[in-house]
């Protein structure tokens, strides 16, 4: 794995990072200012909601502008966006705050995750390179969980959003420079003013790749599933009995677990394949967290999180690998690709919260946990029958496959 591929990595743990330590505390931040459940899970989904919608423009930017500037741009104002949860006097305040965070989240991911392909793309050690990235992202997601969870116990939710917004600071520094990224070819046609909008109409074209569809959605299950846990298992978990410093920690622990599984699962991928850890992976994570209102005490609910840990982990590494390879024969559209893997990221944070909100309206906390995981599940095996259904007819070579050898 190369220099560049590294530090494209501890950016995307920086970030994380901050995220974590925000959503671990989030709900119950929401909460403690009395906010409903249907209002909480619309306030998160605000974040979600925002970075999708800045996807498509930040990918037209990417080919366009100096992809570093972008990304330090993004982050200068992530940073100021969570300082501004501390310093928010009102539910109005919170929710501008949570539409800043969530304009520069979205830039700054899908910036960040296209340079990663290019990088990626390049190095003949892909499988380890996407473990790593996504270790990297539980490792982030580990030590925010943690940290937000102990501060917000020891300095009050105030104090763990300011420190929270040093991450993405920390990031901006560790950037790698555009120099070292790989040129992106962009015909000169394309520089006449009325041709604008075509271009926007071919590049969301990409949208019709059966792979880039299929792990789109993929990607949207994964999230759906894990933003329940994210949004409602600390208000369960305070409602057991819990404080905010062992919640902190056992999301902490969720999160860990994909440091260890992640850098595995891409050599892994060469034995199993993508299909089977994906089936055994999405089955089991909802199972997880549909047996998860069973149990109220630290340990049962630990373990159950672990092991939605490692599910997580192996899932979201054939996830990637799979969209890098989807994206193998038009790498002048891997920044459009980004955009649309992250948008089905993104529609499962914003579908998460709001779902779960609504169920529990109806049949409370422990139902809606018991229940939710369970439409995912349906959505998956449609996923499933349709891809298999339109594979064979379309009469298109095999993507290549990648090598994953040292």
């Amino acid at each position: 794995m190369s220099r560049d591929t590294g530090r494209a990595c501890l950016v995307v743990l920086l970030l994380v990072a901050s995220e974590g330590a925000v959503s671990s505390v989030f709900s119950p931040f929401l909460k403690d200012a009395g906010l409903g459940f249907s209002d909480i899970g619309l306030v998160i989904a605000i974040y979600a909601f925002v970075s999708l919608c800045v996807r498509i423009p930040g990918s037209l930017l990417y080919s366009r502008w100096d992809r570093t500037w972008i990304m330090r741009v993004s982050l200068v104002l992530m940073a100021a966006s969570v300082a501004g949860y501390a310093l928010s006097p009102s539910s109005h305040w919170v929710s501008i705050s949570r539409t800043a965070h969530g304009l520069a989240n979205g830039l700054a991911t899908t910036v960040n995750f296209a340079n990663f392909m290019a990088l990626a793309a390049r190095d003949r050690q892909r499988g380890r390179a996407m473990g790593a990235f996504a270790a990297s992202q539980s490792g982030g997601r580990a030590l925010g969980n943690f940290l937000g969870g102990v501060l917000a116990d020891r300095i009050g939710f105030s104090g763990a959003f300011a420190i929270a917004a040093l991450f993405p600071l920390l990031a901006a520094i560790m950037l790698p420079s555009s120099k070292h990224l790989p040129e992106i070819r962009v015909p000169a046609t394309r520089v006449e003013r009325p041709r604008v909008r075509f271009r926007l109409r071919e590049r969301l074209r990409q949208i019709g790749n059966l792979g880039v569809v299929t792990q789109t959605v993929l990607g949207f299950c994964i999230n759906f599933l894990y933003e329940l846990i994210s949004s409602y298992f600390p208000l369960y978990a305070l409602a057991s009995g819990l404080s905010l410093t062992s919640i902190g920690t056992m999301k902490g622990l969720n999160s860990a677990c994909g440091i260890i599984t992640r850098p595995f699962t891409g050599e892994l991928t060469r034995f199993l394949g993508y299909d089977v850890i994906t089936n055994a992976g999405i089955l089991l994570g909802a199972s997880l967290i549909a047996l998860m209102p069973s149990f109220h005490d630290f340990w049962p609910l630990t373990l159950i999180l672990i092991a939605a840990g490692v599910t997580r982990g192996a899932v979201s590494v054939t996830n990637g690998l799979a969209m890098i390879e989807a994206t193998e024969r038009q790498p002048e559209k891997r920044a459009t690709a980004a955009a649309v893997y992250k948008t089905g990221q993104d529609l499962g944070n914003i579908v998460g919260p709001v779902v779960g909100g609504v169920l529990i309206t109806y049949v409370g906390l422990p139902g809606m946990l018991r229940f939710a995981p369970w439409l995912v599940i349906g959505v998956y095996i449609a996923l499933v029958v349709m891809t298999r259904a339109y594979r064979r007819p379309t009469g298109e070579a095999p993507a290549p496959t990648i090598d994953q050898t040292g």
